[in-house]
């Protein structure tokens, strides 16, 4: 299951599931007794490094 941009929603995961780079993932009500909420407040959040250095490239490369 996806929840909004990139935000991928483990299949086994709870019902209401914030999803892994939410701020209040394996920390929200809805993540009690899930099987991926360790796994899922100890996970890095924000966006991943790799995706905004071709951004970065192109910003400061215009030509």
């Amino acid at each position: 299951m996806e929840n909004g941009d990139s935000n991928q929603i483990p299949e086994n995961a709870n019902e209401h599931c914030p999803g892994p780079q939410s701020e209040s993932a394996g920390q929200s009500d809805a993540c009690q007794g899930c099987p991926n909420q360790e796994a899922c407040a100890t996970a890095p959040k924000g966006p991943d490094p790799g995706f905004l250095s071709p951004l970065l490239f192109q910003l400061l490369n215009p030509f």
